[in-house]
C-alpha cells in the first residue's frame, strides 16, 4: 500500500522539495512502523504533511520550543505517549546588543547549518535564542563563538517540557 497524496499544487520548488523529503520520512515510518523525526518546516508545509498524515492514518505531532513558533519538525508515529522536546529540539541562547536575524542565521549557515536544521531566531533587547536540532547542539555551541565581529557565549537553555499525547491504540 502506498500513502495518498497529491502535492501538485504546490509551485514553489524548494517548497515542493522540502515536502518530497518530508514525505520521504513518513513513508518510513508508516512502512516501518517506527518513530520517525523530522527537519524543521514552514507552516505551509506542516499544513500540507499534517494533511498526508491524517489522509494516511499516520499518527504526526509537530514539535516546537513553544506554542508562539513558525517553524516545527514532526514525529511520526511516537512511541510513547509522552515527548521530551529536548531529545528532538535544543534552543541555544546568548547575550548580546544590535544583532540583527539576518546576521543569526547568517552565522548558522556560515557553520555548514542547512536553513531546515534552525528552527525560529528569537531576537530580544539584549539576548537572542535561536532553536536547532538535538543532533547540532552541540556542533552549534562549540563552533558558533562569535557573529560579525561580536564574540559571543552561547548557553543551552533547558526545556522541561513534555508534550503528552492521546494516542488511539
Amino acid at each position: 500500500m502506498r500513502l495518498k497524496y497529491n502535492i501538485d499544487f504546490v509551485e514553489d520548488k524548494s517548497v515542493k522539495a522540502n515536502i518530497k523529503k518530508a514525505i520521504s520520512l513518513l513513508e518510513k515510518s508508516f512502512y516501518a512502523h517506527k518513530e520517525v523525526s523530522s527537519f524543521f518546516l514552514n507552516p505551509f508545509e506542516i499544513s500540507v504533511l499534517n494533511d498526508i498524515a491524517k489522509v494516511n492514518n499516520i499518527e504526526i505531532v509537530f514539535l516546537s520550543c513553544n506554542d508562539k513558533s513558525e517553524r516545527q519538525i514532526f514525529i511520526a508515529n511516537p512511541y510513547t505517549d509522552y515527548i521530551e522536546k529536548s531529545s528532538y529540539i535544543n534552543v541555544l541562547e546568548f547575550k548580546i546588543n544590535n544583532i540583527s536575524h539576518p546576521d543569526v542565521l547568517g552565522a548558522l549557515l556560515n557553520l555548514g547549518l542547512d536553513r531546515n536544521d534552525i528552527g525560529d531566531i528569537y531576537i530580544g533587547d539584549e539576548k537572542c535564542e535561536f532553536v536547532v536540532l538535538n543532533k547540532d547542539k552541540d556542533f552549534v555551541k562549540f563552533n558558533l563563538t562569535k557573529i560579525k565581529t561580536k564574540k559571543l557565549a552561547l548557553i543551552l537553555k533547558m526545556i522541561i517540557s513534555y508534550l503528552f499525547l492521546k494516542l488511539n491504540i
